[in-house]
């Protein structure tokens, strides 16, 4: 046996051992979803909006801007909040109300809302304030009961 066959085969026995029964598979990544924005560019453009929806959901526009700013504050600095599980995510939070995907997006998209959309973000938020109260947003209840008992 000459060096270079004896160094081809030490290469190859150095080779993890995969078995002919195995198949690997490369999975394309899934492109993540973001949330589009632009459509609210200011602190007013989001008072009319909220207040609309407010009206239109008929609940309380005061109680919703405590949330929209407890949970926002996440939105406004990272745009999507993840929720990881056993060190991979299964969930993200999104938008102005930081609506979870896992638990929310079928349900919006059978209303017609597109949580990742900033306009539909907040009108489902109002959609879950009017049917849940607010539950979803128990987390961040300390932020925002002390600006509704402020007012």
């Amino acid at each position: 046996m000459n060096l270079i066959t004896t160094t081809l085969i030490t290469a190859v026995l150095s080779l993890p051992f995969i078995p002919s029964t195995t198949h690997i598979v490369v999975e394309p990544q899934e492109t993540p979803k973001v949330l589009t924005t632009g459509q609210i560019t200011s602190n007013k453009d989001l008072l009319e909006t909220v207040s609309t929806l407010a009206e239109k959901y008929n609940q309380d526009k005061d109680l919703a801007l405590a949330i929209i700013k407890c949970e926002g504050q996440a939105y406004k600095s990272i745009g999507n909040n993840k929720n990881y599980k056993n060190g991979q995510v299964w969930s993200t939070d999104i938008g102005w109300w930081q609506i979870n995907d896992y638990y929310h997006e079928k349900s919006a998209q059978k209303l017609g809302l597109d949580i990742y959309n900033e306009i539909d973000n907040l009108e489902y938020g109002f959609v879950l304030l009017k049917e849940q109260g607010t539950q979803p947003w128990s987390a961040s209840k300390d932020c925002w009961s002390k600006i509704v008992a402020s007012r």
